[in-house]
This record gives C-alpha cells, structure tokens and sequence, in this order.
C-alpha cells in the first residue's frame, strides 16, 4: 500500500464533518468512501457496481479503504452521495492536499 500514507484522511474528513442533531449517523467516513473511489482508478475494476460486488472477497482493497470487515460495505448509493456532496471542488482541494 505504497498510496496509504498519502490519503489524506484528516483532511478528508474535515471537508464533510458529521451533521449534528437527530437523524441517521454515517456508517462510513469521508475518508473511507474517498479511499473507495480511489480503488475504481487504482484496481482493474472502473465501477461502483463491480467494486461493491468485488471487495467482500478483495482483503487488500479493503485493507486500503480501512473498511474492518467484508461485511460492513457501502452501497453504490452511498459514492454516489459521497461524490455528490463533495463536489469537484471538494474533490481537487483533496488532491492538491
């Protein structure tokens, strides 16, 4: 995981901190869904769909993305509102940094 230390995942998770009061709290971190796109670009797998199908049984995907188990997996959903609240903007900022 040559990649993993510069990720980073602080920064990430600044940009969208968690909403306060009642509602539904996030399963995953910005960082970990940040670390999930990486993998469409990084593995031969260029879909959410593919991907989300893949990492149950990929432990070094996982392993980069921080997820703890193959159960706890986002759902193609969750990227696409992770990507949709970033914005390009959110998305250049994290790659400058």
């Amino acid at each position: 995981h040559e990649l993993d230390p510069y990720v980073p995942d602080e920064f990430i998770n600044e940009l969208l901190p968690p909403t306060s009061g009642p509602g539904r709290r996030r399963r995953f971190s910005p960082a970990q869904l940040y670390r999930i796109h990486l993998l469409t670009l990084l593995t031969p797998v260029h879909s959410f769909n593919l991907l989300i199908q893949m990492l149950p049984e990929q432990r070094d995907w996982r392993r980069f993305a921080r997820l703890p188990n193959r159960f706890s997996i986002p759902d193609v959903w969750m990227l696409h509102q992770f990507r949709d609240c970033m914005g390009v903007g959110g998305l250049r900022l994290i790659n400058e940094q």
